[in-house]
């Protein structure tokens, strides 16, 4: 699923990919210890310099898309039990 239609589909908005890409690197900073030196215009310029959310090549896509499935676990086992019948 690209980007724009996890975006259009109104199940995250812009703030919320900001903020988990945010949160995500906020955490590798503190497990190892490391000072947290960026805001959310640094997390802006990290999502556009890796493809942006249009690019179906983008780091960022992928990512949300990873965190999408491994939150909603269920999702893979419906799309198994449908290519099954």
């Amino acid at each position: 699923m690209q980007m724009i239609g996890v975006l259009s589909s109104g199940e995250f908005d812009l703030k919320t990919i900001v903020s988990i890409v945010q949160s995500a690197a906020e955490a590798g900073c503190k497990t190892n210890k490391q000072p947290i030196e960026f805001g959310e215009f640094e997390v802006c310029e990290w999502i556009d310099e890796a493809g942006g959310l249009s690019s179906k090549d983008s780091q960022i896509v992928e990512f949300i898309n990873y965190m999408q499935s491994s939150m909603n676990p269920d999702i893979k086992q419906e799309e198994s039990d449908e290519k099954k019948n």
